[in-house]
């Protein structure tokens, strides 16, 4: 999952969504265990329903969850909704974790006609049944950026930024330095990939796969991986980028800045 912010910021944004939608849970389940221990309500509900049940199906619900309690739980359902969405695309660089969020498989009640005429009743425990399956979506992606983070080193792409620990190597957008470091990050640190592909994806050229590219192609990449090496060696202490025999690779960090 591909970040526009730090790691350590993509946490603590995640961490609060989870914890709210934990409230938010208790919250909705709390209104309707209070609304079905409720002896006066309960009461109310039979005296008005049981004379129609016994004739047939009723023409009148009286619902346990009243309509202010509804509109209660559906206020701060939508709102925790809303704001996990705003925090997902602020985070990811990518549609795909939204994505994963928004189509959370949440779980089909079977129920009766008789239920499904309790309008209120049965909408409550539909928003209740989301906050579960989604909230367990927020639970992994926060575990799987708890790995990532263990790494110091990472690149912001919409700020074209490489980061370490707390020291920041800014490049200017949209050139070829810029193009090389992002595409390099999206590979684990260490791999190898050839200099032709990396070419063709910053110039969109086609060097005939690899056949051989040309002085001025491989001057282009040079001088990419020389000023990226340049600015890392200046402010992290070690050059990033590993250039030799028509491979490229991000170069594991070497020396910790204290």
């Amino acid at each position: 999952m591909r970040l526009k912010v730090p790691p350590s910021v993509a946490l603590k944004q995640i961490d609060s969504l989870i914890e709210s939608g934990e409230d938010g849970f208790q919250f909705t389940l709390k209104i309707w265990l209070d609304a079905h221990d409720d002896e006066v309500r309960l009461s109310e509900k039979m005296r008005k329903e049981t004379p129609k049940i016994i004739g047939g199906s009723p023409d009148e619900i009286y619902p346990v969850i009243t309509d202010q309690e509804l509109k209660a739980v559906k206020e701060k359902y939508d709102s925790w909704k809303e704001r996990c969405t705003t925090t997902l695309k602020s985070v990811f660089l990518d549609y795909t974790p939204l994505h994963i969020f928004t189509t959370a498989d949440v779980p089909i009640r079977e129920t009766s006609a008789l239920y499904r005429q309790h309008k209120n009743d049965q909408k409550c425990d539909e928003i209740s049944d989301r906050w579960r399956p989604e909230i367990n979506v927020l639970i992994s992606f926060y575990s799987e950026l708890s790995k990532n983070a263990k790494s110091p080193l990472f690149y912001i792409p919409e700020k074209a930024q490489i980061c370490f620990y707390d020291f920041v190597v800014q490049l200017t957008p949209e050139t070829n330095e810029a193009t090389l470091t992002e595409k390099l990050f999206e590979q684990a640190i260490g791999e190898l990939i050839d200099d032709y592909e990396l070419y063709e994806h910053i110039t969109g050229e086609d060097t005939e796969s690899g056949l051989g590219m040309d002085s001025k192609a491989k001057s282009l990449l040079k001088n990419a991986v020389d000023g990226i090496n340049r600015k890392t060696d200046k402010y992290f202490g070690f050059p990033l980028v590993r250039q030799s025999k028509g491979k490229i690779a991000l170069i594991p960090p070497t020396k910790r800045i204290s």
